[in-house]
This record gives structure tokens, C-alpha cells and sequence, in this order.
């Protein structure tokens, strides 16, 4: 998060020392670690510029992001390509998952959907996926109401799961 009391660049600098000790454990290990966009008005990495930042100097095989269209979608509307765009040589994860806006106690709010059934367009994101040649792991997060309740919730994973397989066949994936 953000520090309050500091600007958004002195925020972001006082982690970047942080970050580079964390790439440098990862290297160590040969693992990758991916840092995933978040919307918020608190997050550092709501705006994948703010992750760009952080990393822009490291080397993208120890260190990266967890490029979540979703969380893109609702903090940059339109130019979610342009963040993708951005981070592409650092994007080793995708992350899944759909929204819409509306209203709830007369306040605009995001409300999390099915996969295929809210405002994420995902052929467009996928034909970018594939343009900018991003590949590794695809994980699918689910924020249902009722995420506490297994015989509840894996109906909806299922359905979700086949929304994606749809999704990725018809990108050519």
C-alpha cells in the first residue's frame, strides 16, 4: 500500500530496494516471482505503471507480473492494452476472472460475474496474449459470496472453468 504521509513516487521508490532483494532470492532459487495488479485506490500496482516502476531494471526471468485482466479492466477501462503492452515482457502468470459495474445501496461498486459474463473483453485480451507471445500459467481466482461453502462454490468454479476453455479454444489456445 501506499505510505499516507509520502508521494506516490516516494512510496514506490522506498519499495523498490525491496523488490530488486526479491529478485535476487529468486534468481538464487531459479523461481519467478509475479506481482499481481490489484485495483484499489490504496494498492501500489493498481496501475501496472506503479509495477513497471518496480521492476522495469530487473531481470524479468526472477521477477515480474501476475497480469489479472480483470483488475486491469476496472482501473484502466480502455487502456488495459497499454498496460499489457507494457509489462508483456514481465507477464509469466494471467490471472482470470470478470466484473461489471453497478449499483449497489445507490453506490457504483464492482460486482464480480461468471467468467464470459461481464465487461472484460476477453478475445481481444486473449488475441494481445497471443501477439505479445506471453505464456506460463493461467490462474483462475473466484470472488463469489459464497467462497466459504465447497458444495456452493464448485458448481460455480466448474462453470467459470468452462467458460474459459470456450474462451481459449475460440482464441486458437
Amino acid at each position: 500500500m501506499y505510505d499516507e504521509s509520502k508521494g506516490v513516487s516516494e512510496s514506490l521508490d522506498d519499495y523498490r530496494p525491496g523488490i530488486k532483494d526479491l529478485a535476487d532470492m529468486n534468481r538464487h532459487f531459479n523461481i519467478h516471482g509475479g506481482y499481481q495488479n490489484h485495483a484499489g485506490n490504496t494498492y501500489i500496482g493498481a496501475t501496472i505503471w506503479d509495477i513497471w516502476y518496480l521492476i522495469r531494471d530487473l531481470d524479468p526471468r526472477w521477477i515480474g507480473c501476475q497480469f489479472d485482466i480483470r483488475h486491469a479492466t476496472v482501473e484502466g477501462g480502455n487502456s488495459w492494452p497499454i498496460d499489457l503492452r507494457l509489462i508483456s515482457k514481465f507477464a509469466k502468470t494471467t490471472v482470470i476472472k470478470d466484473f461489471k459495474w453497478g449499483q449497489v445501496d445507490s453506490k457504483w461498486r464492482t460486482i464480480n460475474t461468471h467468467v464470459g459474463e461481464g465487461m472484460v473483453d476477453f478475445k481481444s485480451y486473449y488475441k494481445l496474449i497471443i501477439k505479445h507471445n506471453i505464456s506460463g500459467p493461467i490462474s483462475m481466482h473466484h470472488e463469489y459470496p459464497h467462497e466459504r461453502n465447497r458444495e456452493a462454490v464448485i458448481p460455480l468454479f466448474k462453470k467459470d472453468l468452462m467458460a474459459l476453455r470456450g474462451i481459449l479454444k475460440e482464441a486458437g489456445l
